[in-house]
């Protein structure tokens, strides 16, 4: 079931970046959900961690000037994915 601890869960793990490589919190990520949630359910949440991943950084790359127009896009997109 996602809900905020599943964000929450997503946003720890990505404030590790600066001390660790995105493709290591990404290990960290995988290894940490295959101890702790077996299969649906573990395809589902590594699916939405990529997905979450992605918006994330769409969200960074966003210019000041369609910034509104981008992330209502954006959440919108995550949301119905």
């Amino acid at each position: 079931m996602v809900n905020e601890q599943t964000r929450n869960c997503f946003e720890y793990f990505i404030t590790q970046y600066g001390e660790k490589t995105l493709e290591q919190i990404r290990q960290d990520f995988q290894r940490y959900i295959a101890q702790t949630h077996q299969e649906p359910a573990l395809g589902q949440i590594l699916d939405l961690w990529q997905r979450y991943l992605d918006y994330r950084e769409r969200l960074g790359n966003c210019s000041r000037r369609n910034w509104i127009r981008t992330v209502r896009n954006i959440t919108a997109a995550f949301l119905l994915a």
